[in-house]
């Protein structure tokens, strides 16, 4: 289990650079935000977890949803 604070990772980024990890994987500004809130807030040290919750919850492919979280614990 990783020991990972990912809503700590998401606030430091800022709405900005969330916009932008988005961009490139076909989200808008708006479903990039609620794309990360939604990992963060479903990230417990499993990712694959956390991706099938934010998918369920946001209606964004888990394919996209896991390139996202990818590139937010880089």
């Amino acid at each position: 289990m990783l020991d990972i604070d990912l809503g700590k990772i998401v606030t430091t980024l800022g709405e900005n650079t969330i916009a932008d990890i988005g961009e490139p994987l076909g989200l808008d500004r708006e479903l990039s935000i609620k794309a990360a809130k939604s990992l963060a807030k479903n990230f417990h040290g499993n990712k694959d977890e956390a991706i099938a919750a934010a998918a369920e919850e946001t209606g964004i492919g888990k394919d996209v949803l896991e390139a996202m979280i990818t590139k937010l614990l880089d």
